[in-house]
């Protein structure tokens, strides 16, 4: 076979992985793998001066019919908002969402997914008031086994803080050659 053949095979064969893989299939793949699942995160303030008492808050982060909701800021008035998705860079799947609270102030949140883990930052903006900045890292909460009764106290997993995240990745990183 000529080398011409060779290449105009190989050209062909990228042209149609091209096809197969184009983003927008692979955002339809995160978005279903998305929906119906809930997350157990943990959001730390990363304001410069951050406000008295503030530190690490617990949350749940629910995503259902193309929506996204958070438990703390239900109860703040913030209602469930749709996401977009889309694969990040470094080929790792990401969403972002802004959830509103009626003449009161938005929530612009940006996560990463990475198997049964998802990092990324929220930011909420009030109308009259001082912006808060966090970031929050989790897991996904295991439905089935949280229907198991002997095992429900134990399905709601406790997120590492999101320095575990940055040692464990950074041990990666050094490790690989």
């Amino acid at each position: 076979m000529s080398s011409l053949t060779t290449r105009r095979m190989r050209a062909a064969l990228l042209l149609i992985a091209a096809c197969l893989l184009h983003p927008a299939s692979a955002a339809g793949e995160v978005k279903a793998q998305l929906n119906g699942t809930t997350w157990i995160i943990e959001l730390t303030p990363t304001d410069h001066e951050p406000r008295q008492g503030s530190g690490p808050q617990k949350d749940t982060l629910h995503f259902d019919q193309d929506a996204v909701s958070s438990s703390s800021l239900a109860t703040e008035g913030y209602g469930p908002a749709s996401f977009t998705v889309s694969a990040g860079d470094d080929g790792i799947p990401g969403w972002s969402s802004t959830q509103t609270r009626e003449q009161e102030g938005v929530a612009f949140w940006r996560g990463e997914v990475h198997g049964e883990t998802m990092w990324g930052t929220v930011s909420k903006h009030p109308v009259n008031g001082r912006i808060e900045d966090f970031s929050f890292f989790g897991k996904q909460l295991n439905i089935a086994r949280a229907s198991e009764p002997s095992q429900a106290a134990s399905a709601t997993p406790t997120p590492e803080p999101a320095s575990a995240f940055v040692m464990q990745t950074s041990a990666h990183v050094l490790d690989d050659p």
